[in-house]
């Protein structure tokens, strides 16, 4: 006859880290939605301009000029003549005797660039003005102006080549 099999001891419990990480995940969640919820309540939702209504006029005003230019736009123009270090901005010839308004160079990356002229155009509709000083890069010339009791705007971007 055999003998009885002797009852192995019992294993060592082992830990099992799971329980303290999904605990761990909650807490960490609980906290970072505790800092947030007030940092949202703080925060202006707002949504609308307190001008709202102006600016929507002058959004609307904007609109009808560039509407009203899109069919002059053959007769429009700003070139960078570089061989002359110059800009010659082109108007319909229409516009030459009561046209009224400015030409902005405008400098996306420094607006402590920008340059204001005003127009003054030739008989044909022409103006020239200094681009000898321009800094090398892109620019935009925003033209608006006033001819016959109209609004005209238009923008075009120029490139000033580098001084080399």
């Amino acid at each position: 006859s055999m003998p009885p099999p002797t009852a192995a001891p019992p294993a060592a419990k082992r830990w099992n880290p799971w329980p303290w990480a999904i605990a761990g995940y909650f807490a960490a969640v609980l906290t970072l939605i505790g800092f947030f919820v007030p940092f949202a309540l703080r925060q202006n939702m707002d949504l609308v301009r307190k001008d709202y209504y102006e600016e929507e006029m002058r959004h609307q005003a904007q609109m009808l000029r560039v509407e009203r230019t899109r069919p002059l736009l053959g007769a429009v123009a700003v070139d960078l003549l570089a061989g002359e270090g110059k800009i010659r901005v082109r108007l319909p010839k229409g516009h030459a005797a009561t046209a009224a308004g400015t030409i902005q160079l405008y400098r996306p990356s420094d607006a402590r660039m920008d340059l204001v002229a005003p127009i003054g155009l030739d008989g044909g509709g022409e103006q020239m003005m200094d681009a000898s000083k321009l800094t090398p890069g892109l620019w935009k010339a925003r033209v608006t102006w006033s001819a016959n009791g109209e609004d005209y705007y238009f923008e075009q971007v120029v490139v000033a080549p580098s001084k080399a």
